[in-house]
């Protein structure tokens, strides 16, 4: 499992300690010159979003999962010990009885806790999406301002201005908000994108992170519009620092590359570093400039030298994730993700009869993949079995007959591929929006076709002889296999990471945190199943079409009936994010009953659930530690 994943860290402000917050709820402490972990400390049950430290004083904050926060002390030995434990889901209305505030019950993830640069004060979130104000010492706090914020923006990050009480507010959907005692003095609609940080140039200036892709120059004293850089990172910018040494700003991003930032232009210079998974937190040291901390989705942590781009020191304790599944002609089903390995799983009789399980035995091949990438997609040929994988480092391989050859080398990511059942030809769709026609029998490019965003998903329609293809942030776009142009766009669309087509004229595709249904022969997409809280990783439905199951980004697996989309249950998946949904078909289920599927994802293992009922009931995991 991944209970020891860090989650978030910061950096003590004599640089000789990191703090780090891990999925379990620990507060960690590491020597930062050994980057060896000498102390812990238990604060919650539940993950450590966020990690701030006091400028002056000896404090640290966490943002806890279950809308809690917790105010720490830190001893010059680097030992944290908890002084105050705070409960944000009713505060804000206890504070002002707001009754229109949006009431989050998904609690996401932001990052919005801060302390005041001078006083003991500290900014947070309620589960009203207000800006909570709050005073303490040593034992106890108060709450000195309460400001409500739009309802239609979900915060996601606060500030405090430098030497000010004035906060710096930044949510979904890109608007910034500028408060002071309690009232929203400025408003900037920046972007349509989550806003995620603030760091402090010069003055006036801020530079902010935005899941747009950019970096924005912000003038908080409104004399100069905005700066709004190019769209440089494949995937959402998530964190930004400022290296004074070098008068240039770090910035991490999804797409897995830590940029060097011009703060002036806001125009990305160059890549530091080309990290193993999508990066969130860094840090630049002022005592060494040169060496950079950056925490990874992986779990992991690393100690970077930026000269030379290696990494130094690294600590990671958590599994490979699985990112993609699929079953062969055999009726084996076959998994990939992080790392070297592929599981092939053989449904074997159930060893519980009372039970009434499908059980797996596994059998972990090593083939020849980099060992510090992973496996985005893999795809299986239903005609000749072959298998084709599709890695972030932009490696296609294929596997034929127990041999594995790579036959291609992309210049992106590879973020979903497919065979052509009648044809030796895949489809790969790569993060720098090209999609590629590739030859099976020897990797060469047949036909190209570049879109200006990323590329997410595919579908092929064999009989109609279309493929379906998602831009990140574009259109749904449809391309004639024959001259591989498009011929149709659908506007309908934003963030789709799955696409799946149901008969030769119905398409189903995730659309943010929608599934949305596009009848092709009619060219109208039309609402299939409305706000699941996050966006959507991925769907299946059973044979008979009779159940449909989806899964999210907020960890959650919704049951729906087929037909009307209606929504049946609901329940929380695995601790970690959960990338994937498998229905166990009939000829491979050997429980004697129907209606069985498991999910996989960032634990590393598969978690089996049957449907009750019209209810999901859990029915145990495999953990498979590729």
């Amino acid at each position: 499992m991944s209970w020891n994943k860090i989650e978030s860290f910061a950096v003590s402000n004599d640089e000789r300690y990191i703090y780090v917050g891990n999925i379990s709820g620990q507060i960690l402490t590491i020597n930062l010159p050994n980057f060896d972990i000498i102390s812990s400390a238990q604060l919650n049950v539940g993950r450590i979003s966020a990690v701030d430290i006091h400028l002056k004083l000896p404090y640290l904050a966490t943002r806890l999962g279950g809308w809690k926060v917790n105010i720490c002390k830190q001893d010059i030995q680097g030992t944290v010990k908890s002084i105050i434990d705070i409960d944000l889901r009713n505060i804000g209305e206890l504070f002002n009885n707001c009754n229109d505030c949006l009431y989050q019950n998904f609690e996401p993830i932001d990052q919005a806790i801060a302390f005041h640069s001078i006083s003991c004060k500290l900014a947070v979130k309620s589960q009203q999406n207000q800006v909570v104000e709050l005073e303490f010492d040593d034992s106890k706090y108060k709450i000195v301002s309460c400001t409500d914020i739009d309802k239609n923006y979900p915060i996601v990050a606060v500030k405090y201005v430098k030497n000010s009480n004035k906060i710096l507010v930044g949510t979904e959907l890109g608007k910034i908000f500028l408060i002071e005692n309690g009232n929203v003095i400025k408003v900037w609609h920046i972007c349509n994108e989550d806003i995620h940080w603030f760091e402090h140039i010069e003055n006036n200036i801020y530079v902010v992170a935005s899941d747009s892709r950019q970096i924005i120059r912000l003038d908080i004293s409104g004399q100069n519009p905005p700066l709004i850089g190019s769209k440089f990172a494949k995937d959402d910018v998530e964190h930004i620092v400022y290296d004074s040494d070098k008068c240039e700003a770090i910035a991490s991003s999804f797409d897995r590359n830590i940029y060097a930032i011009d703060p002036i232009s806001c125009e990305s210079k160059r890549i530091i570093w080309k990290a193993p998974f999508k990066c969130r937190w860094v840090y630049v040291l002022k005592t060494h400039p040169n060496i950079l901390i950056v925490q990874c989705r992986n779990g992991g942590l690393y100690k970077i030298n930026t000269l030379t781009s290696k990494i130094i020191s690294q600590i990671k304790d958590t599994p490979n994730a699985l990112w993609t599944a699929s079953q062969a002609l055999n009726g084996k089903i076959l998994i990939a993700g992080e790392g070297e390995n592929v599981a092939e799983l053989t449904p074997v009789n159930a060893t519980n009869i009372c039970r009434k399980i499908t059980s797996f035995s596994s059998k972990i091949q090593k083939l020849n993949f980099g060992a510090n990438s992973y496996t985005k997609r893999l795809a299986v040929n239903y005609k000749t079995d072959i298998i084709a994988f599709g890695r972030a480092d932009g490696e296609v391989l294929i596997y034929e007959k127990g041999i594995s050859r790579s036959i291609a080398h992309l210049d992106s990511a590879i973020r979903d591929l497919e065979f052509d059942n009648y044809l030796p030809i895949l489809y790969v769709a790569t993060e720098n929006g090209i999609l590629t026609k590739l030859s099976i029998s020897n990797g060469l490019v047949l036909n190209t076709w570049t879109s200006r965003f990323p590329l997410w998903a595919l579908a092929l329609n064999s009989d109609k002889k279309v493929l379906a293809v998602s831009e990140r942030e574009g259109h749904l776009v449809f391309i004639d296999l024959k001259t591989f142009l498009p011929i149709l766009f659908e506007e309908n669309h934003t963030y789709s990471k799955r696409m799946k087509w149901v008969d030769d004229s119905t398409l189903l595709y995730g659309s943010r945190s929608n599934l949305c249904k596009y009848d092709f022969s009619h060219q109208i997409s039309s609402l299939y199943i409305e706000d699941t809280g996050n966006s959507i990783e991925d769907f299946a439905w059973d044979k008979n079409k009779k159940y449909l199951v989806l899964i999210n980004y907020n960890r959650m697996i919704f049951l729906c009936d087929y037909f009307s989309g209606i929504i049946l249950d609901y329940v929380f998946d695995q601790i970690d994010f959960s990338h994937g949904v498998m229905w166990i078909d009939d000829e491979i289920n050997k429980s004697g009953e129907p209606n069985n599927f498991f999910t996989f994802g960032r634990t590393g293992s598969l978690q089996f659930y049957k449907i009750y009922e019209d209810k999901i009931i859990s029915n145990g995991n495999l953990d498979l530690l590729i």
